[in-house]
């Protein structure tokens, strides 16, 4: 598959979830947002204002230490449970899940599945 036919497929895909999370949220819920590198990931609660309420990141100094020496995978799980039970902490426990262009496999999944587990609903 040639490289503009994935972008066009990336860029599909993000337009159909940006116009369901507009089209279900109707200004309700927060929406918890990701964005994903080859190295790192970060994941934010934003309200409908655009006030950050929530954040996180792989490549923070505060969790170098205890990231270290983790896979992919094992690093998505701890960066989604620290990002619920912040949340949860903040009285916040139902968000509307953006993944942008992102699949809904590897570290994406396993960061939902790590969220949900500590406590967040989407």
């Amino acid at each position: 598959m040639s490289c503009s036919k994935v972008i066009e497929k990336r860029k599909k895909r993000k337009e159909r979830v940006t116009i369901n999370v507009k089209k279900f949220n109707k200004g309700k819920k927060p929406v918890l947002s990701i964005f994903r590198s080859n190295k790192n990931l970060r994941a934010q609660i934003v309200d409908i204002d655009g006030k950050v309420l929530v954040s996180i990141a792989s490549n923070s100094k505060e969790l170098a230490k205890s990231l270290e020496g983790k896979s992919g995978i094992e690093v998505a799980q701890f960066i989604g449970s620290e990002l619920a039970k912040k949340a949860v902490s903040k009285k916040i426990t139902e968000v509307v899940f953006n993944k942008g262009s992102y699949r809904y496999i590897g570290r994406i999944k396993a960061f939902c599945e790590e969220a949900r587990k500590n406590g967040l609903l989407f």
